[in-house]
């Protein structure tokens, strides 16, 4: 932000994610923590920084995907990393995001 203050930065949040272990489905990503904790948490740790500084803004991939439990199957392809469909929907939420982004920002 010193070399560039008036760059727009966008933090993007983590999607949907599945854990396996033994080849069997453990656990999603609200559920497993390694220790740095679940990925709500990490969501929301993006979120406070974007709000600590200008120009700073945040995307929440949890929120605005529908990738859920019930259907990661069709939009991630190894359980954690999106396939076409997972990266379609990303794009057009992305986009329509910046755009948002944007117009708060013009003039």
């Amino acid at each position: 932000q010193k070399v560039c203050p008036d760059a727009k930065i966008v933090l993007s949040s983590i999607t949907y994610c599945v854990f396996y272990g033994n080849g069997i489905e453990t656990q999603d990503g609200y559920e497993k923590n390694y220790g740095g904790g679940y990925i709500n948490d990490y969501r929301d740790a993006m979120e406070n920084v974007a709000a600590e500084y200008e120009n700073v803004y945040f995307i929440d991939n949890l929120e605005n995907l529908d990738i859920n439990q019930e259907n990661y199957m069709n939009y991630l392809h190894d359980e954690m990393h999106l396939n076409y469909a997972g990266q379609e929907m990303y794009v057009d939420s992305f986009v329509e995001e910046l755009e948002k982004i944007e117009s708060r920002t013009d003039g």
